[in-house]
């Protein structure tokens, strides 16, 4: 389906969060700057993403976040820049294609000032999802999420278009679970991402291992509500990408450091006592937290599936 069939599929009681590689422009010619060998059908397939993007951006369901606004400036100035650059190198020759199919120049600069308008909006909008009014709780899940990312490897491409390395994947993934877990409204992220995809099949079950059932109730209530995931491809057709949580993963599943285990199980704790209040564990069914041994020739690398 394409992008406006998305903003059907999900009412308003959705909460649609938009990567920038969730639009067809984050891609091609645009992404590499090739621009003198450029043809009218890319020109035409980038407007039209663009016009889509725009729509997704201003219906009643759209949430911004400011990491989004960072990304679409960001590829907005690089787009800039390479035009510019392109300006200098090649003068009146940049948006020819070739001598008989010569490419409007005007076009390029309609690419690139509408990618601007997409970032006016991304940065206007904001934080929909008001996760500044909880900084300290939505930042601990963040953290958690880019600590296990970080350490299972679960990141495979880069997004930064110059700028330090984004921790956009990490904002979107736990604002969409953040949003599951204190909001009605379904969350759902629009992305080409294939780090995403990476994230939402590895972290959950972590998160919701059986462990830390002392202190991620929360959580796991949040899986009748949980994110979806709309999928672009090469082809820029969009699918809702589907997740089996049904069989339980337990952490020692996935990794053999003990400290990744300690740290979710930290992470759970002060997050459960900043949201609820304090939970006395005898009133759960156990006294006290310990790790499940690990055996030793178990290795992050031949349990976490490709990108």
């Amino acid at each position: 389906m394409d992008l406006e069939r998305v903003i059907e599929h999900y009412t308003k009681n959705s909460s649609i969060l938009l990567d920038l590689s969730g639009i067809t422009i984050q891609s091609g010619p645009f992404e590499r700057g090739d621009f003198e060998d450029i043809s009218p059908k890319e020109i035409k397939h980038a407007l039209a993403g663009i016009e889509s993007a725009k729509k997704v951006m201003t219906c009643d369901n759209y949430a911004g976040l400011e990491c989004a606004a960072f990304e679409f400036e960001g590829f907005y100035h690089k787009l800039q820049r390479l035009v510019n650059q392109m300006e200098s190198n090649f003068g009146n020759t940049i948006g020819c294609a070739t001598e008989t199919q010569p490419l409007n120049r005007e076009k390029i600069y309609e690419v690139l000032d509408g990618l601007g308008e997409l970032a006016d909006i991304a940065t206007k909008k904001g934080d929909d999802l008001n996760l500044g009014q909880t900084p300290l709780r939505f930042h601990s899940l963040f953290k958690v999420v880019q600590y296990l990312s970080n350490e299972l490897g679960l990141k495979h491409s880069s997004n930064s278009n110059g700028h330090s390395p984004s921790n956009t994947d990490e904002n979107l993934f736990a604002a969409a679970w953040y949003c599951a877990m204190f909001s009605d409204k379904k969350p759902v992220i629009i992305t080409g991402d294939n780090d995403l995809v990476n994230m939402f099949k590895i972290i959950p079950p972590i998160l919701a291992d059986k462990q830390f059932r002392l202190y991620n109730q929360r959580f796991l209530g949040a899986f009748s509500n949980r994110p979806e995931l709309v999928f672009r491809s090469l082809q820029s057709d969009y699918k809702v990408l589907g997740f089996d949580y049904s069989d339980e993963i337990p952490v020692s599943g996935f990794t053999n450091v003990p400290s990744v285990v300690k740290r979710v199980y930290e992470f759970w704790k002060s997050f459960q006592i900043s949201s609820e209040g304090p939970v006395e564990p005898r009133l759960v069914g156990f006294k006290h937290y310990k790790p499940i041994p690990v055996p030793h020739e178990q290795s992050v690398a031949s349990i976490v599936p490709d990108a």
